[in-house]
C-alpha cells in the first residue's frame, strides 16, 4: 500500500523569497476539492508589504495523512533552508498538528480556528 499517495507540490521563486521574511506560518486546508476527493493544503503568511494573507506553498494530495503531510513539510523545510520560524499555526486537525509538530520541533505551534482570519482582517 502506498502510504503517501499522489502529491503535487508547488512554490514559486517569489513565494520562496517571501518565506525567508516571515517568522509565522499558517497551514490551511480545503478538503474534497473535486469529485476525486483530493485535498488542497496552503501555507500562508502575512505579506510584509501589503499585510494581507499571502500563500507561499501549495500541496494537492490524494490523502490527508500524517505521512503525506510530513513528506511535504520536510520537503519545504529542505527547499527553504533560510526559513527561520517562531510560530506555525494550524487549525484543529489531528494529522496536520502531528506533522507540523514532528517536522518543526523547535517551533511553537498553535491550534487556531478562525483566529488567523480574524486577526488578519483587522490588520
Amino acid at each position: 500500500m502506498n502510504d503517501i499517495g499522489f502529491l503535487f507540490v508547488f512554490q514559486t521563486k517569489e513565494q520562496k523569497e517571501l518565506a525567508k521574511l516571515t517568522k509565522v506560518l499558517y497551514l490551511d486546508s480545503t478538503h474534497g476539492m473535486n469529485h476525486h476527493g483530493y485535498h488542497l493544503f496552503t501555507i500562508v503568511i502575512h505579506h510584509p508589504i501589503t499585510g494581507s494573507e499571502y500563500p507561499i506553498a501549495f500541496l494537492i494530495s490524494q490523502f490527508k495523512r500524517f505521512l503525506t503531510l510530513k513528506r511535504w513539510l520536510n520537503f519545504l523545510k529542505y527547499e527553504n533552508k533560510k526559513l527561520d520560524l517562531d510560530i506555525f499555526m494550524v487549525d484543529d486537525a489531528g494529522e496536520e498538528i502531528k506533522a507540523v509538530g514532528r517536522v518543526f520541533q523547535t517551533v511553537l505551534y498553535f491550534y487556531v480556528i478562525f483566529m488567523y482570519y480574524i486577526l488578519g482582517a483587522e490588520n
